[in-house]
């Protein structure tokens, strides 16, 4: 039997999508112009000019917002970018600044400092365009500066309460504080907690000719423990503000999936006749610990050039487990009710076992010099060098056999690496802007244990960016640049998808990919909380880490891992309405963020195109949010749209769908000088099914089977309460 891979589907480009969200995006620009003409504005304090607009506090408290990133989030015509967490600390950078400073911390970066403010602090936000803060935020074409309060000793708690069904119910704890303790500002924040979820499914198997040959029922409760602790502190040190950073963590996630297998099948292939004739059970663990620990030192002279000098380490220790067992003939060797260790064996039981440990630390130093203020041409020059590492080693038994390493998983990687930079805003005249630079970096990787191996690379990474302002409203954005992607060290050393029943090898040879791109973004803010925004992006990509065939060992099987596997384009559009609805509901927002791509790669094995593996195609989301301030209450509806993406393996395809997605939400803040908030995430239950087909040796070869997962996850229910102090 051929394989039934539809080579022309795969390649082909769906732009219905296109077609049919086209008319909403052009009518709801229409309708937020209308809106704009026919409500009168707010007497919200806004400062447009032609590169900055300043909200100051009052614009926000309509929201009734508790920290920072709640009023970043309401920001008109801005999309909050939290930046990455990949190696070093340039390549990081987000869309958000305090007081014209990145944060030092990584783990949990900017998110975690915007948390850590109290809204009590915040004195306005500026939204700063065309590259006009270039040395903090390079690369970002729309840049948000929070200027806060350095007096003012304020914090934040919340108590959050969830369920979902078939889990007890859960809380976490929140609390921030912000305070002057003698020449040191500080803050200071923790979460502590558990997030419970639950799913069920249910499962087909089926041979070459889709005929079911056998079916489960599978319940796959998860738990994540967590507590986390972040301090920051900052006073004037030798003219110059020398600022602390310090991160303490500790997770653990447990899942446990049990199946009850039947074999049976009925006439016409849709049910299964009798008891379970099989019972599977996985139990896995990932148990995480992190420390950081960050030194910042900022120097600004008579003539506004600035000198930054900054210090990052950072250490995480993982260990991850997997332990499955498996009965059959359940009739004949009935399992023990409540099943508990030790778990019986006999001719029919099978056991099987799989621990991981890995050890990740990186250190980081960067100096940077430039030009701020009003200048017209502002440069700046710096370098960073870096040290990442990771030591991993795994063990796996069967059945009574000891513990035995997995071959290819004790392998230790090292990584130096060192960039030198410089950039650049120039502002032309008031309605041109330009901003760009270029980074030359030096890198060595070496892979030792049982795998061998060293590279050294190379690469030079140019950007440029034009800004053009037509007026204080409507804005264009033109930008070209090559950026070099970041290795996960992970995929150095053999790995475990338990779930999968599958292990992928580790890759020694392994090499960054490369993306070239230009983007044209407009952006027009029509009114103070209406805006839209339109992204193309155009990529070329070179080395794209994708699944292949890395080696033959001497009885013909395939060694099966990440690999790169030649070149790929994207091609990516983006939009976002803000559209006050203050004409027909008052004080009433609606947010519609749309997003299709569409990717092309020439696919080694099957020697066709296709798309990139985990490229969702199409993406929706629409959130109403309605603030009745007068009653002091506030409700809102999220609908994400339905999704799908193909996973493409050496010998399998995997196809993950998700369906039309609901949440609501109704708060108060009436009541005891709080805020009370209900969500009911997965109002309509969210149903993501998960398909598998699978094939003779790799994708080019006949279908010999697949598997149906019909995924649910029932609606979450949290109550949570946020107060100030």
């Amino acid at each position: 039997m051929k394989t039934n891979y539809n080579k022309k589907r795969m390649t082909k480009w769906n732009f219905s999508a296109v077609t049919w969200f086209s008319p909403l995006l052009i009518g709801g620009a229409l309708l937020a112009s209308l809106s704009a003409l026919a409500v009168p504005e707010n007497t919200l304090a806004v400062l447009q000019t032609a590169n900055t607009s300043i909200y100051s506090a009052n614009f926000f408290a309509q929201y009734n917002p508790r920290n920072a990133l709640e009023m970043v989030e309401r920001l008109p015509g801005f999309s909050y970018d939290k930046g990455s967490s990949v190696r070093g600390f340039g390549a990081n950078a987000g869309n958000v600044l305090i007081n014209g400073q990145r944060p030092t911390a990584k783990s949990g970066g900017v998110e975690g400092a915007l948390i850590r403010l109290p809204a009590e602090q915040v004195v306005r936000i500026e939204i700063l365009r065309g590259g006009a803060n270039a040395s903090e935020a390079a690369g970002q074409s729309m840049v948000a500066n929070i200027i806060s309060s350095k007096t003012k000793t304020s914090g934040t708690w919340a108590i959050r309460s969830r369920q979902t069904q078939g889990v007890q119910i859960e809380h976490n704890l929140e609390a921030a504080l912000s305070t002057q303790l003698g020449q040191w500002q500080t803050s200071f924040d923790a979460d502590i907690g558990v997030e419970p979820d639950y799913r069920t499914a249910t499962i087909e198997e089926r041979d070459q000719d889709n005929d079911l040959s056998a079916g489960a029922a599978e319940n796959y409760p998860t738990s994540r423990r967590f507590a986390f602790a972040n301090g920051e502190g900052a006073r004037e040190v030798a003219g110059g503000q020398l600022t602390l950073n310090g991160h303490l963590g500790a997770e653990n996630w447990s899942g446990d999936t049990s199946q009850n297998i039947s074999a049976q099948p009925l006439p016409g292939n849709l049910a299964f006749d009798g008891d379970p004739d099989t019972f599977a059970r996985l139990n896995e663990t990932n148990k995480t610990r992190s420390a950081e620990l960050g030194i910042d030192w900022v120097f600004t002279n008579d003539d506004n050039w600035k000198l930054r000098l900054l210090g990052l380490g950072l250490v995480d220790d993982t260990h991850y487990s997997a332990n499955y067992f498996q009965q059959k003939n359940l009739q004949q060797n009935p399992l023990p009710d409540p099943l508990q260790a030790p778990l019986p064996v006999n001719d029919d039981s099978l056991q099987t076992g799989y621990v991981q440990d890995r050890l990740k630390s990186e250190v980081v130093a960067r100096a940077t010099y430039g030009k701020i203020g009003s200048s017209v041409f502002k440069p700046e020059f710096g370098f960073e060098v870096a040290n990442n590492r990771l030591d991993t080693d795994a063990v796996s038994f069967v059945q009574d056999n000891p513990f035995a390493r997995v071959d290819g998983s004790a392998v230790v990687v090292e990584e130096w690496r060192g960039e030198a930079f410089a950039n650049f805003a120039y502002e032309f005249n008031p309605t041109l802007t330009f901003e760009g630079g270029i980074t030359s970096e030096f890198s060595q990787i070496k892979v030792s244990g049982d795998a061998n191996q060293q590279q050294s690379f190379q690469f030079v990474k140019p950007r440029l960016a034009a800004n053009y302002q037509f007026n204080d409203d409507i804005r264009l954005t033109f930008e070209a640049h090559h950026q070099v992607g970041q290795l996960s060290f992970n995929h150095f050393a053999a790995n475990s998808v338990a779930a999968e029943k599958r292990i992928t090898a580790g890759n020694p040879d392994l090499t960054p990919d490369q993306i070239s791109e230009i983007t044209t973004t407009f952006d027009w803010s029509f009114s103070e909380r209406g805006s839209f925004k339109l992204k193309l992006a155009r990529q070329w990509r070179e080395d794209i880490l994708e699944q292949v065939v890395l080696s033959t060992d001497e009885q013909g099987g395939l060694n099966k891992g990440l690999g790169n596997a030649g070149k790929a384009s994207t091609f990516v559009v983006t939009s976002e309405l803000k559209l006050p609805l203050d004409a027909v509901l008052h004080n009433g927002l609606i947010d519609i963020m749309w997003r299709t791509r569409h990717s092309s790669f020439d696919d080694p094995i099957i020697g066709d195109s296709r798309s990139i593996s985990n490229y969702a195609t199409d993406w929706l989301r629409v959130d109403f949010r309605q603030d009745l301030t007068k009653q002091q209450v506030a409700w809102g509806i999220d609908y994400f749209g339905s999704f799908k993406y193909n996973r493409f393996l050496v010998d399998e395809i995997q196809t993950i769908r998700s369906n039309k997605v609901v949440t609501a939400f109704i708060e108060t803040t009436r009541f005891f000088g709080v805020k009370i908030q209900l969500q009911v995430a997965r109002l309509n239950n969210a149903r993501r099914p998960f398909e598998r087909q699978f094939y003779d040796q790799t994708r080019a070869g006949e279908l010999t089977g697949s598997e149906i997962h019909r995924r649910t996850n029932r609606p979450e229910y949290m109550l949570s309460v946020f107060g100030t102090f």
